[in-house]
């Protein structure tokens, strides 16, 4: 088992995610997040309750109830949005190589391995098999493109590799597995030229960094109030000052004092939400082991980025968008401002000028965000 590799081609499905998202649903993080309305109203309603306002009381249960309807149709709507963003036109299958070691996967234009201790939960459907790593896009391997063999050596590697509570068996008895042929198993021969990626690409520019703290707290901080960032921080303060403005205008400030302290606390929750998911994703690169080294490398192609452990290319298509501030390049992939930061003091002589003129070609004038005018 040591030397095996399990060799599995997978073709994105949309459905997969959408089964997955349904599924965490009932986990506790999406739990979590499916109650976070009606927590934040609960107090409300309490205050109301005992000030004898009834009415006021119904109208956040309401809202509540609402909130978890609506909420996975949210998330269905997200889900979709992300997978659109990740599987871009141009893959259509990923390669997973599951050996001792760890996850490798494999596309045309990334290449990463996920180690064991990096993944924190298993589990094991009769569809999928759902990895989940800390703090990361999770992993989906369809039951449909593996073996029965190959189900029960994963099932082994797992159990082995990971620690007991990691794992989670959900398999329905009275639900039949559909699992691929053996005569369509995929083979080492059929992935010649596909496994193995050539690392032999010319750069107009590189350099090489560190992810630090620092650095991670400086990019959640910058996003706070960008793209998808914005409509949930102003959006929950516009709802809670609309209503402690109904309630001030028909029972004064007594009879709108709730809401008014859910406008004064939301923002700083949301921003102290999103130190909490800054740390998380620091000590989610703690978990390689030792301090990651990142190269990044510029090109006509894209913007490639190598780790002790991945690579992975970003054409310039996929960029959302790029800032520049006085220190720094704020470079993100998507509406949801994932992305990353580089020190423009890591940049060569003369090096600094090149991305720039490069970004400039490549970016159109929405993802462009660089600054025209002299950086003081």
């Amino acid at each position: 088992m040591e030397n095996d590799n399990i060799l599995i081609k997978v073709v994105p499905e949309l459905s997969s995610y959408i089964r997955l998202n349904r599924f965490l649903l009932t986990r506790t993080k999406g739990a979590l997040c499916l109650l976070i309305v009606p927590l934040l109203f609960f107090p409300m309603e309490i205050i109301s309750v005992v000030q004898g306002n009834a009415k006021q009381a119904l109208i956040c249960i309401i809202i509540s109830i609402i909130w978890i309807i609506l909420y996975p149709l949210l998330s269905i709507f997200l889900v979709r949005f992300r997978f659109k963003r990740k599987f871009y036109n141009d893959i259509k299958n990923i390669i997973y190589v599951i050996n001792a070691n760890g996850i490798e996967i494999k596309t045309d234009s990334c290449s990463k391995t996920v180690k064991w201790k990096q993944i924190t939960k298993v589990y094991d459907t009769n569809y999928s098999f759902y990895i989940m790593q800390y703090n990361k896009e999770s992993i989906i391997i369809q039951k449909k493109f593996i073996t029965e063999k190959q189900d029960n050596m994963i099932r082994a590697l797992f159990k082995d590799k990971l620690l007991k509570y990691c794992y989670e068996c959900k398999i329905y008895k009275n639900k039949a597995i559909k699992f691929l042929s053996e005569a369509d198993a995929v083979r080492e021969e059929d992935l010649v030229g596909k496994v193995e990626r050539s690392d032999d690409k010319n750069y107009d520019v590189t350099v090489k960094t560190k992810i630090t703290r620092d650095k991670i707290k400086k990019l959640y901080n910058f996003s706070f109030f960008k793209g998808f960032n914005k409509w949930v921080v102003s959006g929950g303060f516009l709802i809670n000052f609309f209503f402690a403005l109904i309630g001030y205008v028909k029972r004064g400030f007594d009879g709108s004092i709730s809401q008014f302290v859910n406008c004064i606390i939301w923002v700083p929750a949301m921003f102290f939400m999103m130190r909490i998911a800054a740390e998380k994703e620091f000590l989610s690169y703690k978990s390689y082991g030792k301090p990651i080294d990142v190269f990044y490398g510029f090109n006509n192609e894209g913007i490639t980025e190598i780790t002790n452990n991945s690579k992975e290319t970003f054409k310039w298509s996929q960029i959302f968008t790029i800032y520049e501030r006085k220190k720094y390049f704020y470079i993100y992939t998507n509406k949801m401002m994932d992305g990353f930061v580089i020190s423009k003091a890591e940049f060569q002589q003369g090096e600094l000028e090149a991305v720039k003129k490069i970004i400039n070609s490549k970016l159109t004038k929405k993802q462009n965000r660089l600054k025209k005018e002299p950086i003081f």
